[in-house]
């Protein structure tokens, strides 16, 4: 009978044998550090650009909570986000979508 630590061992073993006969490099070679990574560093930038804009469009939520936000939409296009944050104020569960586009002079199909 094996053990669960044996069998996790076991199987950690072959994943990572597995990964160096997939990818031809060592277990090392594979996590790459996130400063050497030119596209963490446009997105380091992003997630920093968006974090103001939700501090502007958001005074009085946690900081948490304005990360998580700015980390949820670093991936969407850029007219997305200033649409977005254009009308998350109203996102509280009180507005209409009708009110809301009225409000902000958007279309059904922008919110």
């Amino acid at each position: 009978m094996t053990s669960t630590l044996s069998y996790s061992s076991t199987h950690h073993s072959k994943s990572i044998d597995t990964l160096k006969t997939l990818t031809g490099t060592s277990h090392d070679d594979v996590f790459i550090p996130a400063s050497s990574n030119s596209s963490t560093t446009a997105t380091t930038n992003r997630i920093q650009s968006y974090l103001q804009q939700i501090i502007q469009a958001l005074p009085n939520e946690r900081h948490e909570y304005r990360q998580r936000l700015a980390l949820a939409i670093k991936d969407a296009k850029e007219q997305h986000v200033t649409d977005f944050l254009k009308i998350i104020k109203y996102l509280n569960g009180t507005y209409h979508l009708e009110e809301i586009a009225s409000l902000e002079n958007m279309t059904r199909l922008q919110i």
